[in-house]
């Protein structure tokens, strides 16, 4: 249900967690000495939280001694677990008001030491949460992008266990959820903005597009989607590689059509190749990338999700949608506040140091804008979307957003081409234009017209 609130993930006074503390506790002493030991501590877990059982054969399959020395974990049994049952002990400490959640309808920022998400990704990894993640164990052996899951939670352990105490304590992640007021088309439609600069790239990936730039979530509306059971595209695959990034979906209630979540500051520790059932776990990757002035690692991610629409992709060109989607978009365009509060700061400055200028005759500077998107076709492949029209709709957002914008085919070289002639053809008018071309389309293609959205837009301008 949309209106459904997240349980809390762990409560402190419950029967369960003084229950899970118990094993935690061995766990800290040091009873997990082996695959086998940690395999039936997590059952045992599993029956306290889930009140079931699921398949545990990834643990035997890949945290055998054989497989701990082939992925550099040698000191998983003696130093790692050990050390990350006493974190995660420490949650009641790390969080004494409890552990704080993004409810839906409400704007929220939420800001977390790297400890605290070491310890709560912690308690999940051992299924001493609520949260139940019944897949991540299971077919590790067999299945690559299973096996990366489960590897890349220890190796992130491994990592985490390695750096200064004062690094995870001063060092921190937001989780922010942005709602917003849905705004008609009619004021889409009359907005004098000029468009935005657009680049079109072939085989770039989002998470290889380069910093600094906001990376699209291509969400699942219970963001995270199916990263912890068997889901692997997209989504599934950042937060893999980002594991901080899963702790919103402990703590974040359902997305309504008017909100995004952005995420601020989750470390890459794995790199890996390959999508889909051919994901598979490389190594440990370095993430390099500076701190900005509340400690957070550079890296920005926006959670949006797009419509299903796999039983009917012709809805896609109705007004109701479109309305949807550019809003959708939009919302998660805003990004990080506090980048965006800074940014309004520096140009109320700008506009007092033009005005100065003015006066004095000297050269106003180019107007500044915050950081690119990083996007693609979002809401397409298995729901649906047109990515000709979707590319349309993020350019209309991100330049309301004060964005350029890279947009990836994902070597869809028809699509690039296409893209590259709209962006020629458009790239000096405004979105009133925009919009107004592209209604007419979409009204064409509501009348079974069956060129393509770019096709028709291009016929559009050329003969006017």
């Amino acid at each position: 249900m949309a209106d459904a609130q997240l349980e809390i993930p762990i409560v402190y006074d419950s029967e369960e967690w003084i229950d899970s503390c118990k094993v935690i506790t061995d766990i800290s002493e040091g009873s997990a000495t082996n695959c086998n030991d940690l395999r039936d501590l997590i059952e045992e877990l599993q029956g306290i939280n889930w009140k079931c059982e699921h398949e545990l054969s990834g643990i035997t399959q890949v945290l055998d001694t054989q497989g701990c020395r082939l992925f550099g974990f040698d000191n998983l049994y003696s130093e790692v677990l050990p050390w990350l049952a006493s974190k995660i002990l420490q949650i009641p400490k790390l969080f004494p008001s409890g552990i704080p959640m993004l409810r839906q309808s409400k704007s929220q920022f939420l800001l977390f030491s790297r400890e605290q998400c070491v310890a709560l990704l912690g308690a999940l990894f051992l299924a001493a949460t609520k949260y139940n993640h019944m897949a991540l164990y299971e077919d590790s052996y067999t299945t690559t992008s299973q096996q990366c899951k489960l590897l890349s939670f220890v190796n992130y352990f491994t990592m985490m266990h390695e750096q200064p105490p004062e690094y995870l304590t001063s060092t921190f992640i937001s989780f922010e959820r942005i709602s917003s007021e849905i705004k008609p088309l009619s004021h889409w439609s009359c907005l004098k903005d000029k468009l935005s600069q657009v680049t079109i790239s072939g085989n770039l990936s989002i998470e290889d597009s380069p910093d600094p730039c906001l990376r699209i979530d291509f969400a699942n509306k219970f963001i995270g989607g199916g990263t912890l059971l068997h889901g692997n595209v997209q989504e599934e695959i950042a937060f893999t590689i980002h594991p901080e990034m899963i702790i919103s979906m402990m703590i974040s209630d359902v997305m309504l059509d008017n909100e995004a979540i952005i995420i601020v500051g989750a470390q890459r520790t794995t790199l890996h190749r390959g999508y889909g059932s051919n994901c598979s776990y490389v190594e440990r990757f370095h993430d390099r990338r500076p701190l900005d002035n509340l400690n957070r690692i550079d890296t920005h991610e926006a959670a949006i999700d797009a419509l299903e629409l796999m039983l009917d992709p012709e809805s896609q060109y109705q007004d109701l949608l479109l309305e949807r989607e550019i809003n959708k978009a939009y919302i998660g365009f805003l990004g990080d506040s506090h980048e965006r509060k800074e940014f309004v700061e520096k140009e109320l400055n700008r506009a007092f140091e033009a005005r100065n200028k003015e006066k004095s005759g000297e050269e106003e500077k180019k107007e500044e804008k915050l950081r690119p998107i990083a996007t693609g076709k979002w809401g397409c492949g298995m729901f649906g979307g047109d990515p000709e029209l979707k590319l349309i709709i993020q350019w209309i957002a991100a330049t309301k957003a004060r964005r350029d914008m890279i947009f990836m085919t994902f070597n869809d070289e028809n699509l690039k081409r296409k893209s590259e002639r709209l962006i020629e053809k458009y790239k000096n008018v405004n979105i009133e234009k925009l919009m107004t071309d592209l209604r007419k389309v979409l009204n064409e293609k509501r009348n079974d017209n069956q060129g393509s959205v770019i096709e028709l837009m291009l016929e559009l301008i050329e003969s006017s």
